[in-house]
């Protein structure tokens, strides 16, 4: 914790019975979160595996967070108030140095937990005595005010699952499939590596996870056991964030990608991607300088490279792609065309001079 950075500490444990170790800390960061804390919360007592504690890191909130998890009549939930907002990977942190029992477990406080997760988890861990954690699949769906209902997203992971169990060494690199509220872990093994990243913007579950699969194995259960929940405030919906921290994930750990130089150039063309859709030209062209130094080859990242660098083509490409999804009119694609040939023109001038 960080100096001067105090906290308030509320437990509930008057029935002796609740002191025991559990088998299981669930650690929930919130930052005002009134309207969806309690249904994650009780989404985590309702479990089949009852030996369990949760631990709520309320991270500043400036809402009625606290008073709503202090409503929940559980001697199994206590909070630990952060006097200032320090960001969920921070709050999580603390989370991991209250923790008793030899498991952790993570969910996020506006997310659901089905009722068997621990369980199944539990007898994952029982069928592979090495592995160091479990996690499993969860279902996305998308939850923003302008909806009605829920809207299906994504099932994670999209893999089959003989693909993405023991080491997947190859697919743990390639993209983050295993999200924090799917995941337990040894609790010794989580502290030895230091726990979160807290400098991490977005994607702190993959940063770890890479950490973690050099350490031993996680046990994956094949069943739909979270639901992901992606609300306006969302961290997993902001595009700057995420393409922000993949980069700083491939440069953290520029050692385990370069054993693989196909996955590396693959995420260094995802980061340009991921620059050029937020505008940021300098960032997009450096990434794809590296990844065509990877692969020189590589016609989809030199084609990228020359439309980077000239905005009238990299405009006109854009408009392409938006009407290849119906959104523009005719003469938007007539238009576009036109752009391109001026483009080319302008080159073939530019190259006679």
């Amino acid at each position: 914790m960080a100096p001067g950075d105090t906290r308030l500490v509320t437990e509930r444990r008057e029935d002796p019975v609740a002191s025991a170790i559990p088998s299981f800390s669930v650690v929930i960061p919130a930052f005002n979160r009134e309207a969806s804390i309690d249904v994650a919360i009780r989404s985590v007592l309702l479990q089949t595996e009852p030996s369990l504690e949760v631990i709520v890191v309320d991270d500043g909130s400036t809402d009625d967070t606290v008073a709503v998890v202090e409503s929940i009549v559980d001697d199994r939930v206590r909070v630990i108030r952060l006097e200032r907002n320090r960001g969920a990977n921070a709050a999580r942190n603390v989370g991991i140095e209250a923790a008793r029992a030899p498991w952790i477990a993570f969910h996020d406080s506006d997310d659901e937990w089905l009722p068997r997760k621990l369980e199944l988890q539990l007898r994952a861990l029982s069928d592979n005595p090495s592995a160091i954690g479990a996690w499993c699949a969860m279902v996305v769906v998308d939850e923003t005010p302008a909806r009605s209902r829920s809207k299906f997203l994504a099932y994670v992971p999209d893999l089959p699952v003989d693909e993405v169990r023991g080491s997947f060494s190859r697919h743990v690199l390639e993209r983050s499939m295993v999200s924090n509220q799917t995941l337990i872990v040894d609790a010794a093994t989580i502290r030895a590596i230091g726990g979160y990243d807290e400098s991490m913007p977005a994607l702190q579950d993959w940063e770890l996870v890479l950490r973690l699969h050099q350490r031993g194995e996680l046990a994956f259960v094949d069943e739909p056991l979270v639901i992901q929940r992606l609300s306006t405030d969302s961290i997993t919906r902001s595009g700057a964030k995420r393409v922000a921290a993949r980069s700083s994930i491939v440069d953290k750990h520029i050692d385990l990608f370069s054993r693989q130089p196909d996955v590396l150039a693959l995420n260094l063309y995802a980061i340009a991607g991921g620059w050029r859709i937020v505008g940021d030209r300098d960032r997009s062209t450096t990434a794809l300088d590296r990844a065509i130094a990877v692969r020189p080859w590589w016609v989809r990242a030199r084609l990228m490279r020359f439309a980077v660098a000239r905005p009238s083509v990299d405009r006109a490409v854009s408009r392409f792609r938006a009407l290849s999804d119906g959104s523009r009119e005719r003469e938007d694609l007539d238009q576009a065309a036109e752009t391109l040939g001026d483009a080319a023109d302008d080159r073939r001038g530019s190259s006679a001079g």
